[in-house]
């Protein structure tokens, strides 16, 4: 990563300013007295390749995670909504750590691919968020309210309107970073401006959203059924069983709310050029890269220890497995 320039990584890495390659010597030596600018550039280097190689692994780990979800969760084949919406969100995380590592290939498609599939993964999970209040405060109602049919719509609709979106953010990131192409349509900030807007449509509203389905969803579950202690076993355990995969979705949102603020911080501070310490920036955008990486390769933990529906497939395809093996 050349650290004299303003480079944007794969899949909405945070475009991290390397601000000691824009400081020139006497800035350098004036902010960081006890450094020489050699050495901030070093360290500067350093600190990008390492965040580089953990962010590769774990993007690496997650493809295979990811590839092991689908592989499980298709044993399933009947439709329930917060499945479905599973299978959606594995899909869509896969393809941003595909399209981002393919940006250590060709930087333009990771760029291109890793803002579409990062909008589409914030939009699925709040899909995913939405469905499980829907199943949680009207469990008679949720096949209704949720058909097959009104699913795929709105899962068509999501892919329709994340691809305006990612697209948008693309052509509109180039437009302000360049000083060139943005004077020529609009002022520099009048494009900020339209920058800010199409960065809130894109996350913060799909997380404002998230953070309060999650209040909704931490209500319910933390709520004591008085109902519990005159049901039967069967009633008492699936019960167990929708809140342990309620509560799953509740880390899953988390982690996209840790995840994507920290790193849209980096993209805001460095798109429009706000005068911030560099090692600062450099430091909170590994930070938000690695969260934003470890956001799409965590959810196969989450299953494993949440959804008692997910093991019972895993159990099935491995009886499976180890079935076929032994014929042969």
């Amino acid at each position: 990563m050349s650290l004299s320039e303003t480079d944007i990584l794969p899949g909405l890495n945070a475009s991290v300013v390397a601000g000691v390659g824009s400081m020139n010597k006497s800035e350098a030596s004036m902010t960081y007295t006890n450094f020489s600018y050699d050495d901030l550039l070093a360290l500067n280097q350093t600190m990008n390749d390492n965040c580089d190689k953990a962010g590769t692994t774990i993007m690496s780990l997650g493809i295979v995670g990811n590839v092991f979800v689908l592989w499980v969760w298709q044993a399933d084949s009947s439709f329930n909504p917060s499945t479905f919406f599973i299978k959606y969100l594995a899909t869509c995380n896969l393809l941003f750590q595909v399209s981002s590592l393919s940006g250590l290939i060709d930087l333009r498609v990771g760029i291109l691919a890793g803002y579409l599939f990062s909008v589409m993964s914030a939009h699925v999970t709040l899909a995913l968020a939405v469905s499980r209040c829907v199943a949680v405060y009207r469990p008679l109602r949720v096949h209704l309210i949720l058909s097959r049919r009104r699913v795929i719509v709105v899962s068509v609709v999501i892919a329709c309107w994340c691809l305006l979106l990612g697209g948008s953010l693309v052509v509109m990131s180039i437009c302000v970073v360049s000083d060139i192409i943005c004077p020529r349509f609009f002022g520099k900030a009048v494009g900020g401006v339209l920058m800010l807007i199409l960065v809130f449509l894109s996350y913060f509203l799909p997380l404002l959203l998230m953070a309060a389905c999650n209040v909704a969803l931490l209500v319910k579950v933390c709520r004591r059924d008085v109902t519990s202690s005159i049901s039967n076993d069967q009633a008492r355990a699936s019960r167990q069983r929708t809140r342990r995969l309620t509560l799953g979705v509740v880390c899953i949102t988390t982690t996209s709310l840790l995840a994507y603020p920290v790193n849209l911080s980096v993209v805001f501070t460095t798109t429009l050029h706000y005068p911030a310490d560099p090692l600062v920036a450099a430091t909170v955008g590994c930070v938000g890269n690695l969260l934003l990486a470890t956001d799409a390769s965590v959810n196969v933990i989450y299953y494993v220890i949440f959804a008692s529906e997910f093991r019972r497939l895993l159990v099935l395809r491995f009886t499976r497995l180890w079935g076929c093996c032994s014929r042969r």
